[in-house]
């Protein structure tokens, strides 16, 4: 996950106040794809899945915020 402008190549939705970017290609491989924030109890992240699994080397955000 990264902060990016959306390009004509991008699907971009407005969800809860929150506008989502993704490119057309990743989307139309990875199906449904759900972002949820999880606390660990010792760090936070974001957690992405998909529908349709993909190569984690190609999708792999990691850790985003610890508190």
């Amino acid at each position: 996950m990264a902060l990016d402008e959306p390009r004509d190549t991008d699907e971009v939705k407005t969800i809860n106040e929150f506008t989502w970017v993704m490119e057309k290609s990743l989307q139309q491989q990875t199906g449904l794809v759900t972002v949820d924030f999880v606390n660990y109890g010792i760090g936070s992240s974001f957690l992405v899945t998909s529908e349709v699994p993909v190569n984690k080397s190609k999708t792999s955000c990691g850790t985003c915020c610890s508190h």
